[in-house]
C-alpha cells in the first residue's frame, strides 16, 4: 500500500484517479453473489467503453468487460504493475478542450 494509492468508485472519482496516474478500479454496488465480477480495473482496454457507462459496470453490459482484477493482483504481487493499467493520456483524450467546449454548450 506504500507505492500505489488505490481509488475505487464509480462516476468522476475513478476518470479523476486515472488521469493522475493511479490505478483505478471500478466497482459495482451490487452484492457479489447478485454479481459475477464486482470488480473491474481499468486499463487500456475498458476505459473507452467504461465511459460510455460513465464507469458504473453494474449498469453496463458486463459481457463486453474482460475481468482483470485477478491479474493486477497478481502484477501487484510480483512488484510491478504492467503498463495496460496505465491509461492517464488515454483518459485526457476523452476530454479534450474542444470536447468540453461541446458539453459545456450543450448545458448552457
Amino acid at each position: 500500500m506504500h507505492k500505489y494509492l488505490f481509488i475505487a468508485g464509480v462516476g468522476q472519482i475513478p476518470l479523476e484517479a486515472a488521469s493522475l496516474g493511479f490505478p483505478a478500479a471500478v466497482v459495482s454496488s451490487k452484492r457479489s453473489s447478485d454479481f459475477a465480477e464486482p470488480l473491474i480495473f481499468l486499463d487500456l482496454s475498458n476505459v473507452e467503453f467504461l465511459h460510455q457507462w460513465n464507469f458504473v459496470i453494474n449498469q453496463c453490459p458486463i459481457e463486453n468487460l474482460t475481468p482483470n482484477g485477478q491479474k493486477f493482483i497478481d502484477d501487484f504481487r510480483n512488484g510491478k504493475i504492467s503498463a495496460e493499467f496505465g491509461v492517464s493520456q488515454k483518459i485526457q483524450k476523452l476530454r479534450t478542450p474542444e470536447k468540453l467546449v461541446k458539453i459545456y454548450q450543450t448545458f448552457f
